[in-house]
């Protein structure tokens, strides 16, 4: 038998929407996803990592990172995660992609440039090889805007 519940509001799309608050979080915020990595079951933890991996490929541009921290109070170590600006993501998970970054970035200062022209153009005197510049552009395709140019290929500007 079932119990029938009489005006129960129905969820909005924001409510319940997310396990973890990401969508509150201002940059520096944080919060403590595993209080005790010691007594946690490892898919718990994947879990988590996976969450927050995701969050990141959303293309919103807001980025998370996780790491183990201890507790000093309770002296266990714990799962943390924070929202971090784009510049720090950069620097702890992959460092190597600023030079390139910013050399896209400069290439686009002055308008929008296809795909080709951003992946090709001086190779020999500034940063990234062809297939560099191809992957920043998909890994961090949240920073650009893209269009469709007159011969079907993409265009990219600022975001």
């Amino acid at each position: 038998m079932f119990n029938i519940d009489k005006n129960i509001p129905l969820p909005t799309k924001t409510q319940d929407a997310e396990e973890y608050p990401f969508n509150q979080m201002e940059i520096g915020d944080s919060f403590v996803a595993c209080a005790d990595i010691a007594n946690e079951h490892v898919k718990v933890l994947e879990h988590i990592m996976d969450k927050v991996d995701a969050r990141n490929e959303a293309g919103d541009g807001r980025l998370f990172l996780w790491a183990a921290t201890r507790d000093n109070e309770s002296g266990r170590d714990m799962l943390r995660v924070w929202r971090v600006s784009f510049a720090d993501y950069i620097d702890m998970v992959r460092p190597c992609d600023a030079p390139v970054i910013e050399c896209i970035f400069d290439m686009l200062k002055d308008g929008p440039l296809s795909r080709s022209q951003i992946t090709k153009m001086n190779l020999l005197n500034q940063p990234g090889s062809v297939r560099e510049r191809e992957d920043i552009l998909r890994r961090y395709a949240f920073l650009f805007k893209t269009s469709k140019g007159k011969t079907n290929g993409i265009i990219y500007e600022i975001a």
